[in-house]
């Protein structure tokens, strides 16, 4: 049986990588100023625990140009993500109830 090679991270998708948690974070850190507790900006829900943790979601995906930047991060529960990924959604054209 054949062992599948994992491709090593490049150094400049590792920073990049970086950026995007930093991002992520400075916007979830915003979201605790504006709400008392980090949301998610689809459903408006608080974060909690587990299965309702947080994390960033690229609003014009990487493969079409969006870039990692603050303008284009939104900050979703891992289902929420999940949810959008599995309808096809382009999260440009929905309505958010937590974004500011």
């Amino acid at each position: 049986m054949r062992r599948m090679r994992i491709n090593p991270i490049s150094s400049k998708q590792r920073e990049k990588l970086k950026l995007w948690d930093k991002i992520t974070r400075e916007r979830i850190d915003m979201l605790e100023r504006i709400y008392g507790c980090p949301i998610c900006e689809f459903c408006a829900e608080p974060a909690g625990t587990g299965l309702k943790e947080l994390c960033g979601h690229h609003i014009i995906k990487r493969s079409r140009g969006g870039g990692y930047t603050p303008e284009n991060c939104l900050i979703l529960h891992y289902d929420c993500h999940q949810k959008l990924h599995d309808k096809g959604l382009d999260v440009r054209q929905l309505e958010f109830k937590g974004r500011k």
